[in-house]
């Protein structure tokens, strides 16, 4: 997919890729987080081949991001918000930082985005963080809520079931794209 990105960069104009964005997107987070990119980064994993062991998402995400028209930019965040709200190890933690980095670059590359579409841009993430801060807090009917088993226990303190959040990356990103914008 990547090479096909390559080859077609100088003839797509923006907007082309705008109805296979979420398809290459989903290839990319398989690339970057799935089983494949799993079986890339473990040790013991031994191939001839150099392109099995290299990844070149990360590049296909900036080609994605710099032909993309600013309505479709937020499908390239949605999926890596989704994986924010789970626990990650450092390896993804950085994949992640990366991803969004190049994101970034694209989208400040990209000749369609003016300064009032980065506006909206870094509006919708923010709006995106925010909603997934509040879908994550369970809203139970209180009229269901004595139905329910408390299966926490008796913990004096709420951390046993705390897990740790990377969602805030998203309106660093967000606020970082904007502070260069306004320089």
């Amino acid at each position: 997919m990547h090479h096909i990105l390559v080859k077609l960069t100088d003839q797509l104009s923006p907007g082309d890729l705008d109805y296979a964005t979420t398809d290459i997107v989903a290839i990319i987070m398989d690339d970057t987080f799935g089983i494949t990119g799993q079986e890339k980064d473990a040790e013991e994993y031994i191939s001839k081949m150099k392109e099995v062991k290299s990844s070149k998402s990360f590049d296909s995400m900036d080609i994605v991001a710099r032909s993309a028209t600013p309505a479709h930019l937020i499908k390239l965040v949605i999926p890596i918000k989704s994986l924010l709200l789970e626990k990650l190890n450092a390896r993804m933690v950085q994949k992640i930082d990366e991803l969004l980095r190049r994101i970034g670059m694209g989208v400040l590359q990209n000749p369609t985005v003016n300064n009032r579409d980065i506006l909206v841009f870094c509006y919708e993430l923010i709006q995106e963080v925010y909603r997934a801060t509040t879908d994550t807090k369970s809203k139970i009917d209180p009229k269901n809520k004595r139905y329910l088993i408390n299966m926490r226990g008796a913990a004096k303190s709420g951390a046993r079931l705390s897990t740790s959040s990377y969602v805030y990356k998203l309106t660093r990103f967000s606020l970082d794209i904007l502070r260069t914008v306004l320089r």
